[in-house]
């Protein structure tokens, strides 16, 4: 079954940045790192909300959010008012939280990103300046409140909701976070909150421009976080809508453990927040030639520079782009080419983005957890008998197939179960002897893999083809840049200093206990792949994608044992189409599904037999899928068998013909096509449930009746 296409998501963003001032917005009150200081430590009676205490707009936060309101093409109000937005909650000492409603400091504006179908521009709503809340930190029974971050200078940037996928916000969010980072606003530390994410999320029937009702994500402190949420409510919403239920507006926390939203409170809208103005604040006039002195003092913005990079410095748009994701690396990248003016460019941002960019990952910190260590490894190491990419993938899937076979591996690369260290080297056409050969050390899954090998193949050529030599030496893969570096010299036996474990005996193997394992193998795949095409009779495309999983192997074999009389290409057809594609719409493997082999068996012969029609059956699927309701059960409750009274459909043809006179005309006149069409009227006017083959019969006769009726011109 294809993805629901009916509705399309549209989010709105909303996206809080702390920004990088020396003290809060309204207080004298350092503003400290929240990871190194002692908690409650930098606060004061302004910032905690103590009777009698006044705030003072902080001038340096104002011209910090003049300045990315100017680089979002924002139109700066002349005045803008503070408001007091009354909610409680623990973090916040006040009260209540200084904010900016009715009149914000810039509306309008707009922020170019690159979306999956090229260029777009969002629109922005609003960007306005508040205050920060205090930090919570729950533990068992109690929570703890730090007020170090309450009253930090917030900026709020607001988008329009025209964002209308994933990719999208991804890319918004990502353009908005490097733009900030760029005018040297905000650290964009994600790890320590200085950037957050509120999503706004609505569906819509496709093609409509009105909103649905939408919930509000809150507090996204990770663009992965976002993401894994907004995917979540997209499917929540959808599904709720499909089923003909209805989406409550509300606000809802991302719980990032049990990948889930979870209602916080029902979604507030502003008279909720009752907002006032701030009384003890005056209005926040801006002087235009400030505004003008800002924007003149604005850095070339990141989209402005990598056009600059491609066209004027002549930088592929994959190394301009990933050049001017960060200012530095763009200033040290020009800094480079002017010092080395006789440099090739792309040479240059090559070295950047190769050797720098693998020496400053080296240099960060690392930490190590050990709850892996220890944990039983089985290594199995081939022969140099992989002589292209396409049989190293072969091999790879191949042996994973085989070890989820016989069930001693989860297999799941996502988790690191199995992961692959591959040796290459290049010889001569026709040579015996190998190369000097490389190690690209723990590739995690099979992109990675076959990415790192493409690059070395091409990378050993290019050695060779010049003249040079290979290096011996052991690698890892960087998957964001597409190349390898070098880890260290690589490694021969005698580098490790083998010799025997002296705490432990020589392992000595009892061959009963072996032969009892032997007989306790399951069938491996291929051969169960083999008696699927010779006993069976499938195709060998088929046998393949269904022996690639035990358990769909057990499942199909199940379905054929319930089924006897169905064909069994026909239920590997339903297997590998249909109920694939309700196990990845769901994201389960199908020892986890409700669907039981005995009740897609049940569908299949309903099929067959001529009780649903195919669109039926379908139906009945996905609802049995969802639920595990029985199949029978299902039919008569929504009334799905399959119309076969020839009388019955004999009316609904006549209604038809009669409703749609010029078609039968066209048809009549000698346009064949426009019985498919007419077919389809039936079908509709029946709600899919005649039995097609009846239709087409008497939808047939009735206009060869009307043919041989028609009186000659």
């Amino acid at each position: 079954m294809s993805p629901d296409t009916r509705f399309e998501p549209v989010v709105g963003l909303e996206v809080h940045a702390e920004l990088q001032t020396r003290s809060k917005m309204f207080c004298a009150c350092p503003v400290v790192d929240p990871t190194s200081a002692d908690p409650n430590t930098a606060v004061c009676e302004v910032c905690t909300g103590m009777p009698g205490t006044l705030p003072v707009i902080n001038e340096r936060a104002v011209e910090f959010a003049l300045r990315a309101a100017l680089a979002l093409n924002s139109q700066v109000a002349p005045t803008s008012v503070f408001a007091r937005k009354n909610y409680f909650y623990p973090d916040l000492p006040k009260g209540f939280q200084i904010s900016q409603y009715e009149m914000p400091l810039a509306t309008g504006g707009w922020l170019e990103i690159e979306a999956p179908q090229g260029s777009k521009r969002v629109a922005v709503r609003r960007v306005h300046l508040e205050e920060d809340t205090g930090k919570l930190f729950h533990q068992a029974g109690s929570s703890l409140v730090d007020f170090n971050r309450a009253g930090v200078p917030l900026l709020e940037v607001v988008s329009e909701p025209e964002l209308f996928s994933i990719e999208e916000v991804k890319a918004y969010a990502t353009a908005l976070r490097t733009l900030l980072r760029y005018i040297g606003i905000t650290s964009g530390d994600m790890e320590k909150g200085a950037i957050r994410f509120e999503a706004n999320i609505s569906l819509r029937p496709a093609g409509s421009q009105s909103l649905g009702i939408r919930t509000e994500i809150k507090n996204l402190n990770s663009f992965r976080s976002m993401l894994r949420a907004l995917a979540y409510e997209i499917d929540r919403h959808r599904a709720l809508l499909a089923s003909g239920g209805a989406v409550a507006q509300e606000t809802l926390r991302w719980n990032e453990s049990r990948g889930e939203t979870y209602p916080e409170r029902g979604k507030e809208e502003a008279n909720d927040y009752r907002y006032f103005p701030e009384p003890d604040l005056p209005p926040l006039a801006i002087d235009p030639a400030w505004v003008e002195r800002i924007r003149s003092s604005l850095p070339e913005l990141p989209w402005a520079r990598r056009n600059r990079f491609v066209t004027r410095i002549g930088l592929s748009a994959d190394a301009a782009g990933i050049l001017t994701a960060e200012r530095a690396i763009a200033d040290f990248f020009e800094a480079v080419l002017s010092a080395a003016p006789e440099a090739s460019p792309e040479k240059v941002a090559h070295w950047v983005t190769g050797e720098v960019f693998s020496l400053l990952h080296q240099a960060g910190t690392s930490l190590v957890d050990f709850n892996r260590a220890g944990v039983p490894l089985l290594e199995v190491v081939s022969e140099p008998e992989l002589f292209s990419i396409e049989e190293v993938k072969a091999y790879a899937t191949a042996l994973r197939t085989l070890l989820r076979y016989i069930g001693i591996t989860s297999g799941d690369m996502e988790k690191g179960a199995i992961r692959f260290e591959a040796n290459i080297s290049l010889r001569p056409a026709g040579s015996q002897s190998l190369g000097i050969r490389t190690e690209i050390k723990n590739l995690n899954s099979f992109r990675s893999m076959l990415r790192a090998l493409a690059y070395e193949i091409d990378r050993h050529r290019a050695l060779l083809a010049s003249g040079g030599a290979v290096a011996q030496e052991t690698l890892r893969w960087n998957e964001s840049r597409g190349e390898t570096y070098p880890e260290r010299g690589k490694e021969e036996a005698n580098d490790y200093r083998y010799f025997p474990e002296p705490d432990l005996p020589p392992l000595a193997i009892d061959p009963a206990w072996v032969e009892r394992i032997r007989s306790s193998l399951p069938e491996l795949p291929w051969a169960r792949r083999n008696r699927f095409v010779t006993r069976i009779g499938l195709s060998a495309d088929a046998a393949g994608i269904l022996t690639a999983e035990r358990a769909i192997a057990d499942f199909f074999e199940a379905v054929l044992s319930a089924a006897p009389e169905a064909s069994p290409e026909k239920v590997a057809h339903w297997v590998t189409g249909e109920v694939f594609s309700l196990l990845h719409q769901a994201g389960i493997e199908i020892q986890a599904s409700r669907l039981s082999p005995g009740a897609l068996a049940q569908i299949i012969s309903l099929s067959e037999d001529g009780r649903l029609t195919l669109a039926s059956a379908k139906e009945v699927l996905a609802e049995v899928f969802r639920t595990g309701e029985a199949p029978l059960a299902l039919v008569e409750q929504r009334g799905l068998s399959q119309v076969s009274d020839r009388e019955m459909i004999e009316g609904l043809v006549r209604e038809v013909l009669d409703a749609h006179p010029s078609q039968v005309d066209q048809y009549l006149a000698g346009k064949r096509p426009i019985l498919e069409w007419l077919f389809g009227q039936v079908m509709r006017s029946a709600s899919g449930r005649a039995n097609p083959a009846v239709v087409r019969a008497v939808l047939t006769d009735r206009l060869r009746a009307s043919e041989e009726n028609r009186t000659p011109r």
